[in-house]
């Protein structure tokens, strides 16, 4: 099959603007609910995420404390960095928490490691979370919001899509290699960040 020329560019540049229009977005809206937050001037509670770590830690120094110590410090460094901080901070630290493991270099125990790392995310996540409805905020629309952008980023593992995003450098090559892919996931993804004008071609 092909596929013109005119129509590759249309899709390259509806790809474009899409994403960078829809992260933009949903990150100006988590921004701003944050930046609300803070502007109260007061911390936000994180029962749920300290005890989180605080298994976690027991659990990989259990395993083995010399393999796990560099995840373990991190952990702890996290459980610091939580403690009576306003929300931007926890969220801040809910971010690392979500990319801790992947650094190359922790790869060998990252299959024992994960499950416990994804348990700390959680709990920061419900602490957020909680702090967001307690101060009267809509919860509900900043967890689809994270939502959407934590699809976003699942999305980006796609090696295909990554590249055609890499740099917001989208040219015709690289969206007629999705276009034309003969993996049925990596069309529909494609098309899932297209805008009308791209899917009309």
């Amino acid at each position: 099959a092909s596929v013109g020329g005119d129509a590759i560019n249309d899709v390259a540049s509806s790809l474009r603007e899409t994403r960078a229009l829809e992260i933009k977005t949903n990150k100006d809206f988590v921004k701003n609910i944050l930046s609300s937050l803070d502007s109260t001037g007061i911390p936000v509670a994180t029962p749920k995420s300290i005890s989180a770590i605080d298994k976690a830690v027991s659990e990989l120094k259990g395993i083995n404390p010399v393999a796990y110590e560099k995840v373990i410090s991190q952990l702890e460094q996290t459980k610091r960095q939580i403690q009576n901080k306003n929300a931007s901070q926890v969220s801040g630290n809910l971010r690392l928490v979500g990319d801790m493991l992947d650094d190359p270099a922790l790869a060998a125990v990252k299959t024992d490691a994960a499950p416990l790392t994804k348990n700390v995310y959680s709990a920061i996540r419900e602490d957020l979370g909680d702090f967001i409805e307690a101060q009267g905020k809509d919860r509900a629309a900043w967890a689809a919001v994270n939502k959407v952008l934590h699809e976003a980023y699942d999305e980006l593992q796609n090696s295909a899509l990554r590249a055609a995003l890499n740099k917001g450098a989208v040219t015709p090559e690289l969206a007629g290699n999705l276009l034309l892919s003969k993996r049925k996931s990596e069309v529909q993804l494609l098309y899932r960040n297209l805008n009308d004008a791209g899917k009309a071609n």
